[in-house]
């Protein structure tokens, strides 16, 4: 009886660490699979990001331009400074940049919505604040001149 005890303890033994085993396997090889599409995605979303980055250095350079032109047109306000009517139109029509920009985000999209780029447990992604949030304009490397620009 002792023996027969025994050996279905073994037995049951047996079947509940291949089961537990079988999962572990299972369960690995779907996290490798996810993170084999994760890292596709990852490729993907830098294709896309290297697409829009011309748009965007010619958008800074156009609004480094306006913003130029602008700084050009307060400096002949100042009263002491010459004004000339014809060089400030001249620069007002220089001094708006009209960009719209909206980035291609499709791959950054169809991982998000498959749930592979919140799968591992990333609980702040840097990709999602480029992506999610408005891309405000910084101006904090102009400066208006401090003396007369002639």
């Amino acid at each position: 009886m002792n023996r027969l005890l025994t050996r279905g303890g073994v037995e049951f033994l047996a079947v509940f660490l291949g089961i537990a085993l079988s999962f572990n396997v299972e369960e690995w090889r779907e996290d490798s699979q996810i993170k084999n599409r994760l890292r596709s995605d990852y490729i993907n979303i830098k294709k896309d990001l290297e697409k829009d980055l011309p748009y965007l250095q010619r958008i800074a350079r156009e609004t480094h331009a306006a913003n130029q032109s602008t700084v050009k047109m307060l400096a002949m306000l100042d009263p002491d400074s010459s004004f000339s009517y014809d060089n400030f139109m001249l620069l007002n029509s220089k001094s708006v940049s009209n960009n719209t920009f909206f980035g291609t985000q499709s791959s950054y999209d169809a991982s998000v919505s498959s749930g592979r780029l919140t799968y591992f447990g990333n609980d702040e992604l840097y990709i999602e604040k480029y992506f999610k949030h408005p891309r405000p304009v910084s101006y904090t490397h102009l400066t208006l001149p401090t003396k007369r620009i002639v």
